[in-house]
């Protein structure tokens, strides 16, 4: 997905376990939307984002055509995640989109982002 397009789903409503961008998402939700326009079919994590980083490392392991790994500053496509609260974003041109409750999707930039979620970790798709 390109930056372009996540523009375009800011302000789609949040609703837990929301999984379509013409209703409302979820942060997990809207991460699969972006890799489905990557070509990329995300199992759906019953509507939680995993407890910890490592979860979403190990649940990724599970998919035969590609993994996430865990990298040490943020790149243009490559998830964000702050396993204390659970929630995951995209990062792309300095920002990061994902959905809040309440709010929707949105975008913030990095900065505001990492004042809110201290611990964050970043992860880059590897097809």
């Amino acid at each position: 997905m390109s930056e372009h397009h996540l523009n375009a789903l800011v302000g789609v409503p949040y609703l837990r376990g929301g999984r379509d961008p013409e209703v409302a998402l979820d942060c997990w939700g809207l991460v699969m939307v972006d890799a489905e326009c990557r070509g990329l079919r995300l199992p759906d994590l019953d509507n939680e984002c995993p407890a910890t980083s490592a979860a979403i490392v190990r649940k990724l392991a599970t998919m035969a055509t590609y993994h996430a790994t865990p990298i040490a500053a943020p790149t243009d496509g490559c998830m964000v995640y702050d396993a204390k609260r659970g929630h995951i974003g995209l990062f792309y041109g300095g920002r990061v989109y994902h959905a809040a409750n309440p709010g929707g999707v949105r975008c913030d930039r990095l900065d505001i982002w990492l004042d809110f979620y201290p611990g964050t970790e970043y992860f880059q798709w590897r097809l």
